[in-house]
Parts: structure tokens; C-alpha cells; sequence
């Protein structure tokens, strides 16, 4: 909760951070682009759930990843 009073501060205020006049194009273009890389890691994220649903799986498991994987394959395989 608290994080996301920071960050709506931030974004609100962020034409003083700066130091330039509230409008200016840097004001908005930098917190624009950070919704952007969201909405871009969004759509990758749910690409990959559809067409590789493996690899979706073994994401944020680290070095087990890889151990996933091949039992994954494994239990495709029958063995």
C-alpha cells in the first residue's frame, strides 16, 4: 500500500522532480514508458503461456528450471 502511495506521488509530482514546467513532454514521457514496458511484458508473458507452456511453467523457479524441464520431458515420454 505504502509503495503504491509513493509511486502515484511520484507520477503526480514528477514534473517538480525534474524541475521543469507541469505539460513538458519529459514530465509524462518517463512514467509513459515504464506503463509501456508493462503492457510489452504483459503480452511476451502471455505468449509465451500459449505457445510455450514449458517454458512459462519454469519461470522464476531459477536453477530448478532446468531440472523441471527435463522432468517435464521425461513424463512426456513415458520413462
Amino acid at each position: 500500500m505504502l509503495l503504491t502511495g509513493i509511486v502515484i506521488l511520484a507520477v503526480r509530482n514528477y514534473s517538480t522532480l525534474l524541475g521543469v514546467p507541469p505539460g513538458d513532454n519529459a514530465a509524462w514521457a518517463l512514467p509513459a514508458s515504464y506503463g509501456m514496458v508493462a503492457v510489452i511484458g504483459l503480452g511476451w508473458g502471455l505468449i509465451l503461456k500459449m505457445r510455450r507452456p514449458l517454458v512459462y511453467t519454469a519461470i522464476g523457479l531459477g536453477p530448478a528450471a532446468v531440472t523441471a524441464r527435463l522432468s517435464a520431458s521425461a513424463e512426456d515420454t513415458g520413462r
